[in-house]
């Protein structure tokens, strides 16, 4: 599998009738009375609330209007059903990509129901997180480049947080830059709860911070890796004081497993990154002589963001 190359460090079995029960609350938009997608997957034309609660399918131009409306509904559903299918792909989103896993992950009909206002309306609501991308955004064709639900989701809600840049392409990678605190606050917003940021921008994390990620997650919560995506995309290698300088903070992935230390002070571990939810780190067969070693992982780490659903 082909991992996209950033030139800029990225951080500087359902009730369709409802939403989970504790799940955030998910606000319509458009006129809508608080039903939640009553069904009607086909061909992906899902029935909306309307003034009685029942409206027909979406008729008409989208928010986003060279999305097909059949692609938008096929692809949101398989993200609900899979969310380890959310892929930021060619783009600097793996901020958003981490946000909408988690949301898919825990309450899924509110992530269909999140895409699905964005694409119609232009603007949708999670808890206390409203996103509104600009104009720019949401005319941007994303064929052939990115999915189009990950391109409604993950960047509408990276433009609509943008104070200054306009994310309007998957090239915009400034405009796509995520940083700890950005995404710690959608975490809170959304709904998540015992919220943690313990990251550095520019200096690596040591062991302590590493072991206490592994720790959060035994204890139940998710856990959001900064990294230099080096370290998972590349064969483990032990950089020497004057390459390690040029190390940076470029990536979000979320731990999806337990890390395993071994006797031999290798690492084991999977993470959510690039459409896949079991990526091996270390990759096998990239190098099979060699191991991941705790040494070289912290080389390549930043800290963690965890939150509690």
């Amino acid at each position: 599998m082909s991992q996209p190359t950033f030139r800029i460090p990225g951080p500087i079995g359902l009730d369709h009738s409802r939403v989970e029960a504790g799940a955030p609350d998910l606000h319509p938009v458009g006129g809508g009375n608080g039903t939640v997608i009553p069904g009607g997957f086909s061909l992906g034309l899902v029935s909306s609330p309307g003034p009685s609660g029942l409206s027909g399918a979406h008729q008409g131009t989208a928010a986003f209007p060279h999305i097909r409306r059949d692609e938008l509904y096929l692809s949101a559903r398989q993200r609900m059903e899979d969310p380890s299918k959310i892929d930021q792909s060619v783009s600097s989103l793996c901020g958003p990509a981490a946000l909408m896993f988690l949301v898919a992950k825990h309450w899924p009909a509110v992530y269909y129901k999140f895409v699905a206002d964005l694409y119609e309306f232009g603007r949708a609501k999670i808890n206390r997180l409203t996103i509104e991308p600009s104009k720019g955004c949401r005319n941007f064709d994303p064929f052939g480049k990115i999915d189009p639900a990950d391109w409604v989701a993950l960047a509408g809600v990276r433009d609509s947080e943008n104070a200054l840049l306009q994310y309007s392409n998957t090239s915009d990678e400034a405009a796509g830059i995520t940083l700890p605190a950005t995404l710690a606050g959608w975490l809170e917003r959304v709904g998540f709860r015992n919220v943690f940021n313990e990251t550095n921008l520019y200096l690596t994390k040591g062991e302590k911070n590493f072991r206490d990620a592994a720790q959060r997650k035994r204890d139940g919560a998710e856990v959001c890796l900064l990294i230099d995506m080096k370290g998972i995309a590349e064969s483990p290698a032990t950089r020497g004081a004057v390459r390690q300088i040029f190390t940076c903070a470029n990536h979000w992935v979320v731990l999806n497993s337990s890390i395993t230390f071994d006797p031999d002070g290798s690492v084991q571990f999977q993470v959510f990154s690039w459409g896949n939810g079991q990526y091996a780190v270390p990759q096998p067969g990239r190098n099979p002589v060699s191991k991941l070693t705790l040494k070289q992982w912290l080389q390549n780490y930043y800290g963690y963001v965890s939150c509690k659903a």
